[in-house]
């Protein structure tokens, strides 16, 4: 992991979802950084969402509906891999 934050106390760095939700604040710890190298492409799905209104709930039934270059898919997995499955696991 790069510890391009280890200089400052306000920030602790974790590098597993399970370390970032469970990791306390603490002293004059007031943020956490998870720091991730992710494949895929990213903004081919932020590119076909629909804003709503000024805050839009995207589902998982959204992010399975587009239709994404091979890119785009790893992207797809990695963000339903983090929000379904990690999210049972706390």
């Amino acid at each position: 992991m790069n510890n391009t934050f280890s200089k400052h106390q306000q920030i602790g760095e974790v590098s597993t979802f399970m370390e970032f939700v469970n990791t306390n604040f603490n002293r004059a710890m007031n943020a956490i950084c998870w720091h991730r190298n992710l494949d895929g492409d990213f903004s081919e799905i932020v590119s076909q969402l629909q804003l709503k209104d000024s805050v839009t709930e995207v589902s998982v039934d959204d992010v399975l509906a587009l239709h994404l270059s091979e890119k785009g898919d790893v992207a797809r997995k990695i963000i339903l891999n983090d929000s379904f499955y990690n999210c049972h696991d706390f």
